[in-house]
C-alpha cells in the first residue's frame, strides 16, 4: 500500500489526491474534508511536475534476489534523476506493467557510478509492480531509480514504464485548488482540485505536485498539505469511419465511441458533429446506444450522461495469490497472530448476540466506492458491518450474499452461529490493532481467537481476522480474511462482502466454506465493466467529392474546468476518381452476354471492368453520354444492353474504322445524372473531341 507523503495538521483533509483523467482540461472532486475556523481559504499549489516517462521491456531476472549484479542487462533498467534544491516531493513509480512482479530501488548517487546497495534509501518490493518510491524535502543532487523485473508474464520480454518527478517549491498554474471562502469549525466542506494542460496532456503522462491549504491569507499553510498525481489516460471520445478511401456514391458508416467515466462524479457530455462538404447524412440513419441522438441539416448533436461506474471486489486466496493475498506481518501462513506482537483481546468483548464498534482513528472507510464513516462493527457471529446498517433481527442466521435487508454494508469473514469467550489465560477473545504506514494509520485488524460454536462450552472453535485498509490501492487488497487453529467443520457459514444496501456484493463461499489453517481470501477492489457509448450513423460521398474531408466532432462535459476539445475522422476521395459508375450486362450479336462495369472519369476517360479504356463526353441536347473505345477492344461485341435494375438503356454499339467502338446513352435514367444533367457537368470542350 501507498505510504502517506503529507499529512494535514489541523483537520481532516485528504492524505492524497489521485486523479485518473481523459481530457486535458478540469477538475476532480474532494468531497467532505473538516478543519478548524476558516475566515478566507487560501489554497497554494506546488508544481505539478510533469513525470519523465520511461519505457523498457525486461525479462525476469534469474538472480531476483539482488537486483544490483546485472545492471541493465535486459533485466534491470536504471535512469538518473536531478533533485534540485528546494523541491517538495521527489517520486519514483511504476505504471504499468505487463509483468506480475516489478521491484522498485531508490538511492542518492554520492559517487557518480549508479545504483548500488549502499547507496539505496528506498525498497519498494511488494508481490504486484505497483511500486512507488517517494521522498518528502528530498536531499538535493543526482539521484538513480533501479527498476526490476522479479517475475515475469508468460510473454517476455514484459513491457514497463516508469515515472519519475521532483516538484518544485513554485506554481506552473497547470493546478489550483478552491473551495468555499469561509467554513465553521467542523462542518463538512468540499475541495474541487483543478487543471488546465490543454496542449500540454496526452495519454500515458503523468503529473506531480503538492497543494497546501490556510485558513486565511495570514496563515497560508496552517491546515495541511496533500499530494496529487494526475495520470491521463486514452481519450474519451474518439471517431472512426469503416471507409477512409471511398469513391463518389459509396456510402460511409461514421462511429463515435464515448468511453466509460473514470472520475468521480458523473459527466454529462454535449457532442456536435459537423458533416463536410461533399458528403451528405443518410436520413435516419443516426442512432445512439444511449442519449439523445439529432440531426439538422449537415449538423450531429449528442447529449448523454456517463454514470460513475458501480464498484465490485475481485476476489482472491493465499492459494491463489500466495504472495500477495496475505495479511500484513503475518505469522503462519497468511494469518497474523497479534500475540506474536504483544497484542492481547479486550476485557470487555465477549457474549452471544453482541454488537460491539471500533474507531481506529485513520478516517472514514472506502467500501464498494462510498465512503462509509469512522466505525466498523462487529459481532459474536462472524462478521463485521458499517452503519446505517444493524446486525439485523437474527445474526446467528447466516444469508447468502446479496440479500436484501440487515445487515447490509457487510463483511462476512465466518459468518455463522458463534459465541466469544474472554479469557486472558489462554488468550481468547477478540483482539483490534491498527496498521501504520509512515506513522499514519493505514488499516485495522480484528482478530477473532477461539471463537467458539454457539452454544459456548466445549463446541470447536475458531480463530478468523479482518483487515481492512481505509483507502483503496491499485494493485493490492483492500478487505483481508484470514483463519488459522480451525478445530471444527467450516462448512456452514458465509464468506464475502455485500453493499450497502444489500443489492450487490461478492460471495467467496455459502455453506460450502473449504478455508484450511493459513489460508487467507482477498478482496480488491474494481469498477464494474461498462459499456462506452456509440454513435452511428451515414452518409453518401457525393459525385463531385474530391481530396480529404474532415469530419470533426466537438465535445465537452458538464465537468467544471472543462474545455471544448476536438477529434475528427477523415476520408480522402480520389480527385479524378469515378464520377458515376454503371453495371451493365449486353446481348452479343450471337446471342451471348456480357456483364460487367463501366466506370466514367471526369477527366473524360473511361474504362471498363477488363481495362478496356476509351473517351466520353456528355451530350445536353438530347442529354446522353457518348463514348468511344480507343484501345481496339471488344470491336462490334454488343448491339444493345441494360443495367442493373432492369432499366433499359437505349444504345448501340458499332466498329468506326476497326480500331474503336461508340455509342450514345440516354442520361437521364444513370445514375449520378439529375434530370439529364451531371451533378457536376462537363463542357464538351473540356472532353477529347471525337466522331
Amino acid at each position: 500500500h501507498m505510504p502517506v507523503a503529507v499529512i494535514p495538521v489541523l483537520g481532516e483533509l485528504p492524505t492524497e489526491v489521485n486523479i485518473t483523467t481523459r481530457r486535458d482540461a478540469g477538475s476532480w472532486l474532494v468531497p467532505d474534508n473538516t478543519a478548524i475556523e476558516i475566515t478566507d481559504l487560501t489554497s497554494t499549489f506546488h508544481g505539478p511536475a510533469p513525470a519523465t516517462i520511461t519505457t523498457e521491456m525486461l525479462s525476469q531476472d534469474p538472480t531476483n534476489t539482488d537486483p544490483y549484479d546485472n545492471l541493465n542487462d535486459g533485466t534491470t533498467f536504471w535512469t538518473s534523476v536531478t533533485v534540485n534544491p528546494g523541491d517538495l516531493w521527489f517520486v519514483a513509480q511504476i505504471t504499468a506493467s505487463e509483468a506480475p512482479d516489478i521491484d522498485l530501488f531508490v538511492g542518492l548517487d554520492t559517487n557518480g557510478n549508479g545504483p548500488e546497495l549502499g547507496e539505496e534509501l528506498c525498497a519498494s518490493t511488494t508481490s504486484s509492480w505497483t511500486e512507488i518510491c517517494e521522498f518528502d524535502n528530498p536531499t538535493p543532487g543526482d539521484w538513480w531509480v533501479l527498476v526490476q523485473n522479479w517475475q515475469e508474464s508468460d510473454n517476455p520480454p514484459d513491457e514497463v514504464t516508469l515515472a519519475t518527478a521532483s516538484v518544485p517549491d513554485a506554481d506552473a498554474g497547470l493546478m489550483w485548488v478552491e473551495g468555499p471562502a469561509a467554513v465553521p469549525p467542523g462542518q463538512p466542506f468540499d475541495l474541487r482540485v483543478y487543471w488546465d494542460g490543454t496542449g500540454l496532456l496526452s495519454e500515458g503522462l503523468v503529473w506531480y505536485g503538492i497543494f497546501d491549504l490556510g485558513t486565511d491569507p495570514g496563515n497560508p499553510g496552517n491546515l495541511g498539505s496533500a499530494p496529487v498525481t494526475l495520470s491521463r489516460v486514452a481519450d474519451d471520445v474518439t471517431k472512426s469511419v469503416d471507409n477512409a478511401a471511398p469513391n463518389p456514391g459509396d456510402t460511409l458508416t461514421y462511429t463515435i465511441t464515448v468511453q466509460p467515466n473514470v472520475t468521480n462524479e458523473d459527466l454529462s457530455y454535449m457532442l456536435t458533429d459537423t458533416i463536410p462538404d461533399g458528403l451528405t447524412y443518410v436520413p435516419g440513419s443516426a442512432s445512439a446506444s444511449f442519449g439523445t441522438v439529432d440531426v439538422v441539416g449537415n449538423q450531429l448533436t449528442w447529449t448523454g450522461t456517463m454514470v460513475l461506474p458501480g464498484y465490485t471486489y475481485q476476489i482472491a486466496t493465499s492459494d491463489t495469490d500466495p504472495g500477495g493475498c496475505t495479511a500484513p506481518l503475518a505469522t503462519d501462513g497468511a494469518y497474523v497472530d497479534l500475540a506474536a506482537y504483544g497484542i492481547t483481546p479486550d476485557p470487555t468483548v465477549f457474549g452471544d448476540t453482541v454488537d460491539y464498534s471500533v474507531n481506529p482513528t485513520g478516517g472514514p472507510f472506502s467500501f464498494f466506492g462510498e465512503y462509509q464513516g469512522e466505525l466498523i462493527h462487529f459481532t459474536d457471529d462472524g462478521f463485521a458491518f458499517f452503519e446505517p446498517s444493524t446486525p439485523g433481527a437474527q445474526p446467528w442466521v447466516n444469508e447468502p450474499i446479496p440479500t436484501a435487508g440487515d445487515p447490509d454494508n457487510l463483511m462476512a469473514m465466518f459468518w455463522r452461529d458463534m459465541e466469544i469467550v474472554y479469557d486472558a489465560g489462554t488468550n481468547r477473545g477478540v483482539t483490534i490493532a491498527n496498521l501504520t504506514s509512515g506513522g499514519q494509520p493505514v488499516a485495522v485488524v480484528i482478530e477473532y481467537d477461539d471463537v467458539e460454536d454457539w452454544p459456548a462450552g466445549g463446541n470447536p472453535t475458531y480463530d478468523f481476522e479482518l483487515v481492512a485498509y481505509y483507502e483503496p490501492d491499485p494493485g493490492e487488497y483492500e478487505y483481508v480474511f484470514a483463519y488459522n487453529n480451525l478445530t471444527g467443520d467450516v462448512t456452514a457459514g458465509t464468506i464475502g462482502l455485500e453493499n450497502a444496501d444489500g443489492s450487490a456484493g461478492v460471495q467467496y463461499a455459502y455453506n460450502d466454506i473449504a478455508v484450511t489453517d493459513g489460508m487467507a481470501v482477498c478482496f480488491d477492489f474494481a469498477p464494474v465493466v461498462q459499456e462506452p457509448a456509440t454513435i452511428t450513423y451515414q452518409v453518401t460521398v457525393d459525385q463531385n467529392a474530391c481530396g480529404t474531408l474532415s469530419n470533426e466532432v466537438v465535445h465537452d462535459t458538464d465537468n467544471p474546468g472543462s474545455m471544448p476539445a476536438m477529434t475528427q475522422a477523415d476520408v480522402t476521395v480520389e480527385c479524378g476518381g469515378a464520377q458515376l459508375t454503371l453495371d451493365y450486362t449486353y446481348y452479343t450479336r450471337g446471342g451471348g452476354t456480357i456483364s460487367g462495369t463501366l466506370s466514367f472519369y471526369d477527366d473524360g476517360t473511361y474504362m471498363d471492368e477488363s481495362g478496356g479504356m476509351g473517351a466520353w463526353q456528355f451530350i445536353p441536347n438530347p442529354p446522353r453520354i457518348r463514348f468511344i473505345y480507343t484501345d481496339g477492344s471488344r470491336c462490334g461485341a454488343i448491339s444493345q444492353g441494360h443495367y442493373a435494375g432492369n432499366l433499359q438503356v437505349q444504345g448501340y454499339w458499332a466498329c468506326t474504322d476497326g480500331s474503336g467502338r461508340w455509342g450514345t446513352w440516354d442520361a437521364s435514367i444513370v445514375t449520378g445524372f439529375e434530370n439529364g444533367i451531371p451533378t457536376t457537368p462537363l463542357g464538351a470542350e473540356a472532353l477529347p473531341a471525337f466522331k
